[in-house]
């Protein structure tokens, strides 16, 4: 039952990577998939050439680089944690 309860609380170590890459990715690809119908839309709608479209794509671009700045330090910021408390556990000593 033990091993049982070790098992939930731990991670996969490829968890927290997989789950910072589909962050990135979405900070890619939804704000551009976004602006490039939204604009596409507006500009059949009120039939201004590819005036919207433009700059919607601008500002999803600048959306998408500030999002990634952010999610980047936030993951810097637990990357460095988790090397702390990694550092601070003694090390295992079996004697077997």
């Amino acid at each position: 039952m033990e091993e049982l309860k070790k098992t939930e609380n731990k991670q996969a170590w490829w968890q927290p990577a997989l789950q910072f890459f589909a962050q990135i990715a979405g900070w890619i690809v939804f704000p551009i998939l976004a602006a490039i119908f939204l604009g596409s839309w507006l500009d059949q709608r009120w039939g201004t050439g590819q005036k919207w479209y433009f700059i919607l794509i601008s500002v999803s671009f600048v959306l998408t680089i500030i999002g990634l700045l952010i999610n980047t330090r936030k993951a810097l910021k637990n990357m460095e944690e988790a090397g702390k408390k990694d550092s601070k556990k003694p090390a295992n000593t079996d004697s077997k």
